[in-house]
């Protein structure tokens, strides 16, 4: 999510059309294994819009207060804290590389997570060099799924490049996993040999050279992972050749770009002057400007649909997009495309839960010394001990709603690991003196689950 330079914000989601936000990222400090916030300001400071801010107050606010809103409007939705990326998987090599460094990675994690209200984490390791990280990815895992409640979720970003999982021991980081998000993107770019598709779903019998990777061949590297826990990434960005007579033909460069050299939002695509065309045997798109001998891959609606059709047929988990704000508004929309195809099978639900319960509470403190909580009315005490609903507390109230320090979420009572949590939005540590300022705008990655 960029509120930076792309101006976008949590607030400009459709909750209605997710299951799950990855928000990130958290850094790791290669030193000690902690993880922190690599951009507070953004996270947990700036005030983005008018929800009742009480100055003097050590409140949350930034992009973690707006998420906690949307979770407001979809009590279903859930946002899990990515860790690493491409920026900072680099600092996973040396900060997990001993017992102690992974154990205090789990533990200061898990109190992000505690303390932001968020529902788990997402680790995003995207560089294996050699057997020991693999084997310190496992180890890694498990003490996370150690440090975190039962129903805190395990994410991990599967690359899906050739041999990019050689070092990845699969089966044994399944133990701990949730679902995986598969990066199924970046088949072509200004490291192929031509031009070439960059998400199709086959190789191309028309253009084998255009199709350098395939979802196909990327799937079966997690042959060992059933296909129900594999969350498919799809593109909302195109990646652009210039110099070339079109797939599977030699390029001279990859131009400037929109936002960095060679890519380009899906919501700017097609460029004027340009032509969208399809490969109906590798399931993939185009656009060509012969002017100027540029071709640009990227998911079409068309695609996108098709793409959604084989995720429920092969009995996936769901799709994921990188990233949102590239997304077209309106009937353009990938998302939108691929939530509709997932409903219209009935292979998912979005029921955005009951309204907010809690709007009679005022003031709940927290304290950083105890860990513990002053002025939680003895009802919301008798919620957290099951001895009562929370629909029970919420019918002897009919105070309006009040703007409070502390923010409660209440999960529906039909769903299995049904419970009433706190969501912590005030109490989260320093950030390391040495915080990485040349951090790239955070991103906000989106999927809906099956």
């Amino acid at each position: 999510m960029a509120i930076y330079q792309r101006n976008f914000f949590p607030s400009d989601l459709a909750t209605e059309d997710f299951t799950h936000i990855l928000y990130g990222f958290a850094n790791v400090d290669p030193n000690n294994g902690k993880v922190y916030l690599s951009d507070p300001y953004a996270d947990t400071q700036i005030m983005l819009r008018e929800y009742g801010y009480s100055p003097g107050y050590n409140n949350l606010y930034g992009c973690l207060y707006e998420l906690f809103w949307l979770k407001r409007k979809n009590r279903n939705l859930k946002v899990l804290l990515s860790i690493g990326g491409q920026t900072y998987s680099r600092n996973f090599s040396t900060g997990v590389n001993t017992p102690q460094k992974r154990a205090n990675f789990a533990t200061t994690a898990a109190k992000l997570v505690q303390n932001l209200g968020l529902d788990g984490i997402d680790l995003n390791w995207e560089f294996h060099l050699n057997e020991r990280e693999g084997e310190h990815f496992v180890d890694l895992l498990k003490c996370c799924r150690r440090e975190l409640q039962p129903q805190q979720e395990i994410s991990v970003a599967a690359p899906a490049g050739k041999n990019s999982t050689h070092y990845l021991k699969i089966s044994d980081m399944d133990k701990y996993v949730d679902f995986w998000n598969l990066m199924a993107f970046d088949f072509s770019g200004k490291y192929s040999q031509v031009a070439g598709h960059q998400a199709n779903i086959y190789v191309s019998t028309t253009s084998p050279l255009s199709t350098n990777n395939s979802w196909v061949a990327a799937l079966d590297q997690y042959r060992d992972v059933p296909n129900n826990k594999i969350v498919i990434g799809m593109p909302l960005y195109g990646r652009s050749f210039e110099g070339t007579d079109g797939p599977g033909t030699a390029f001279s460069g990859i131009g400037a770009g929109e936002w960095e050299p060679g890519v380009w939002d899906y919501k700017s695509l097609p460029r004027k002057g340009a032509q969208e065309s399809n490969d109906t045997s590798a399931l993939a798109s185009w656009s060509y400007d012969s002017s100027l001998q540029e071709m640009i891959s990227y998911d079409t609606p068309n695609v996108a649909r098709q793409k959604a059709g084989y995720i429920i047929d092969h009995g996936y988990g769901g799709a994921m997009w990188w990233e949102t704000s590239g997304d077209k508004a309106g009937d353009g929309s990938i998302i939108k495309t691929v939530v509709k195809v997932f409903k219209d099978n009935g292979k998912i639900s979005m029921d955005i839960g009951s309204p907010d319960l809690f709007h009679h509470i005022k003031h709940i403190d927290y304290d950083h010394n105890t860990g513990g909580f002053v002025g939680l009315p003895p009802e919301w005490e008798q919620v957290l001990r099951g001895e009562i609903t929370a629909e029970e507390v919420n019918a002897r109230y009919n105070a309006p709603h009040r703007q409070r320090r502390f923010l409660m979420r209440h999960k529906p009572k039909y769903r299995k690991q049904s419970r009433l949590r706190l969501l912590l939005g005030i109490c989260f540590g320093e950030s390391p003196d040495d915080v990485d300022q040349e951090t790239s705008p955070d991103r906000i990655v989106d999927f809906a689950r099956l």
